[in-house]
C-alpha cells in the first residue's frame, strides 16, 4: 500500500548528528500523525481492504460449484466477507503503522537538520499552515479522482468516501480565504517551497520502501495462509451451503 508523499524536507547540508536528529525527527513525527489522522489514509485502508477481501473471495466464480452466482451481494458471498474482512482490515491497518513507525526511526538520518528546522519554522507560520493544508486538499482530491477514474467505489466505502470529501473540502476552502487572497504572492511561494521539499523527501522515503519490499511481500503471503487456515471450518460450511442451495 502506498502513502501520501510525506511533508518533510531534505537539502545538502550538514550538521552535527544529535542536531540532526532532533529537528528531522520532530518533522517526520509530524507528518506520522498528520497521515494517521486524515480520512484519505483511511479511505485508502478499507479499499484496499475492500479489494484485498474480493481477492480471496471471487475466484471461486470461475469453479464450477460456484458459478457466477457467487458474487458480492449474493448472502453466502456477503457472509463470507464479513467473515475475512475485519482481519484483512487489522492486518492492513497494522501494516501501515508499521511502516510509518519505520520510516520515523530510518528517515530522520538520511535527512538535513538546517532544511529540518527551516522547514519546521515555515510550517509554523500561519500562511505555511494554511498552505500546506490546502496542498494536502489538493493532493488528496487528486488521489480520490484518480481513484475513482480507475475503480469503481462500492456503496459500502460511500461514508468514508464522503469523509473524505468533507477533509477535502474543508482545506480546499482556505484557498479562498480573505487571508490568502490578501497574501497571494507569499501564499504560492509559500507551496512551492513546500512542493519542493516534499519532492525532495520523497525519493528518500521511496528508497526505504523498497528496501521493505521483500518483507513485506513475505509477510503478506504468511498473512493470507494463516487468514485461510483460521477460518477454514467456517469458509468450508458458508461454501457448502451455497452449493447446496444452488442444486435445489
Amino acid at each position: 500500500m502506498r502513502m501520501l508523499p510525506l511533508l518533510l524536507a531534505a537539502a545538502a547540508f550538514s550538521t552535527p548528528a544529535r542536531a540532526k536528529e532532533d529537528a528531522c525527527e520532530e518533522l517526520v513525527r509530524l507528518n506520522s500523525t498528520r497521515l494517521e489522522n486524515s480520512a484519505l489514509m483511511d479511505l485508502q485502508t478499507q479499499f484496499h481492504a475492500y479489494r484485498f477481501t474480493r481477492m480471496f473471495l471471487d475466484p471461486l466464480s470461475a469453479n464450477p460449484k460456484f458459478g457466477p452466482g457467487w458474487r458480492e451481494g449474493n448472502p453466502f458471498w456477503e457472509e463470507a466477507y464479513a467473515l475475512l474482512h475485519p482481519d484483512i482490515l487489522a492486518h492492513l491497518r497494522a501494516a501501515g503503522a508499521q511502516e510509518l513507525r519505520y520510516q520515523e526511526a530510518k528517515l530522520p538520518g538520511k535527512l538535513q537538520a538546517k532544511t529540518c528546522r527551516e522547514y519546521l519554522a515555515l510550517l509554523r507560520t500561519p500562511h505555511g499552515e494554511v498552505a500546506a493544508r490546502i496542498d494536502q486538499a489538493m493532493g488528496s482530491r487528486k488521489f480520490l479522482a484518480d481513484l475513482e477514474k480507475q475503480f469503481p467505489i462500492p456503496a459500502r466505502l460511500a461514508p468514508f468516501v464522503q469523509e473524505t470529501r468533507d477533509e477535502i473540502a474543508e482545506g480546499a476552502a482556505l484557498e479562498g480565504s480573505p487571508e490568502v487572497k490578501k497574501q497571494q504572492a507569499l501564499h504560492q511561494k509559500t507551496r512551492a517551497q513546500l512542493r519542493a521539499y516534499d519532492e525532495r523527501v520523497a525519493a528518500v522515503s521511496k528508497k526505504l520502501e523498497g528496501a521493505r519490499g521483500a518483507k513485506e511481500q513475505e509477510a503478506s503471503r504468511q498473512f493470507g495462509q494463516e487468514l485461510t487456515k483460521r477460518h477454514e471450518e467456517r469458509l468450508v460450511s458458508i461454501f457448502r451451503r451455497f452449493a447446496g442451495a444452488n442444486t435445489r
